[in-house]
């Protein structure tokens, strides 16, 4: 195997000082990179999470009014029906039962 020049010994070691002259400034870029985005990710979780103590506060204020008990406090509740809602407008439960037993009681 031939034996390289030290012409050329001196390019390639002169080409990885520089690249190690250079390193510090793509370290530095590179984590303000990442702190940005961890900045970002922590603002966009606190949405997030902000946006999900709001979305449960009204499911469980529209739950007050389906049902008679809260089901995420206890899940027998959810048999505790209060209201029931069909294509946005409230169900006439009464008016059901009585069609159904009149409907039972002439079979």
């Amino acid at each position: 195997m031939a034996r390289e020049s030290l012409e050329k010994r001196m390019d390639r070691l002169e080409r990885r000082v520089e690249i190690l002259e250079r390193l510090p400034d793509s370290v530095t870029a590179v984590e303000s990179q990442i702190v940005l985005l961890r900045d970002e990710m922590r603002s966009e979780f606190s949405a997030v999470r902000a946006d999900a103590v709001e979305t449960r506060r009204v499911l469980t204020e529209r739950m007050e009014s389906l049902f008679d008990a809260n089901p995420l406090e206890n899940i027998a509740n959810t048999r505790r029906i209060n209201k029931v809602y069909l294509r946005g407008k409230e169900v006439d439960r009464a008016g059901m039962r009585a069609r159904w037993q009149a409907k039972w009681k002439s079979s």
